[in-house]
């Protein structure tokens, strides 16, 4: 058994031995990219958005990852996420944030129309389809499995994955005594990234990885990041003062990104 996970832990490309020197490779090697599309994030747990982004029934926030768009809501009774895309030719139905309480989603091909719920509520030409396909489950579209911790909303698309409190482990524990789940953001201010940024000495700890090819994904190098995979992001920043960071004793909260950069601070 030891011998079979040595063989395994041998055949990882670019393996970390010294969690304070990642292999160059990791950042920019093409093959190494793929296993992530193939292994890494369809499995893992992602922050999607801060339940702030998303304070009023009807609030969506979308969250993309390489060629994925999932939906995150606040409903009348809870928060849920749906993949981005209507049940009728794929198109997808939002874009970066907003309110859907009263008008819902809405497709903009044939007009297909979704409340907060994910529920189908209208198809144009109904008369053309068969009994079949006019199936409400059918129609609606498809959730994707969310779960909320430290004030944050993550998804998965593995339903198979274990919970996110058991991928979180320990470290759940030690950031609750740290009220992770009361924080709030006080502002913040978005941009998106082009140039090919390699390095951003903004103070000893800061850490930085280009955006390469299409919404290349990375993991911050920093020894206090204590759960790398489950925040994908394109430019890191670990200064004390903000950027996702805890107001007391100067605490880290993992950072992440997505395609948009998003600096600020917690009340």
């Amino acid at each position: 058994m030891a011998n079979s996970t040595e063989n395994i832990m041998n055949n990882i490309p670019f393996r970390v031995v010294d969690p304070e020197r990642i292999p160059a490779k990791r950042y920019h090697d093409e093959e190494f990219f793929k296993l992530e599309q193939e292994r890494l994030w369809p499995h893992v747990w992602q922050m999607a958005c801060r339940l702030e982004e998303i304070p009023e029934i009807g609030d969506y926030a979308e969250y993309r990852i390489l060629d994925k768009s999932v939906i995150v809501v606040r409903t009348a009774t809870e928060v849920k996420a749906f993949h981005n895309a209507c049940r009728h030719r794929g198109v997808e139905l939002a874009s970066g944030s907003g309110n859907c309480k009263s008008r819902g989603f809405v497709c903009p091909f044939h007009g297909w129309r979704f409340n907060m719920d994910g529920e189908n509520t209208f198809v144009f030409a109904k008369h053309v389809f068969s009994e079949a396909s006019l199936e409400q489950a059918e129609l609606n579209l498809k959730p994707c499995r969310v779960e909320l911790w430290g004030g944050s909303a993550f998804i998965n698309f593995d339903d198979s994955a274990p919970s996110l409190l058991e991928c979180l482990g320990p470290v759940a524990e030690r950031l609750s005594a740290r009220n992770a789940e009361d924080l709030k953001m006080e502002w913040w201010c978005s941009t998106v990234l082009t140039s090919g940024i390699t390095a951003w000495s903004y103070s000893s700890s800061s850490k930085t990885r280009p955006r390469n090819r299409q919404s290349q994904t990375g993991r911050t190098a920093s020894p206090w990041c204590p759960i790398p995979i489950l925040f994908p992001f394109e430019l890191v920043l670990n200064f004390r003062t903000s950027l996702w960071m805890c107001r007391d004793s100067g605490s880290p909260w993992c950072p992440m990104t997505r395609t948009k950069m998003k600096i600020g601070k917690f009340n």
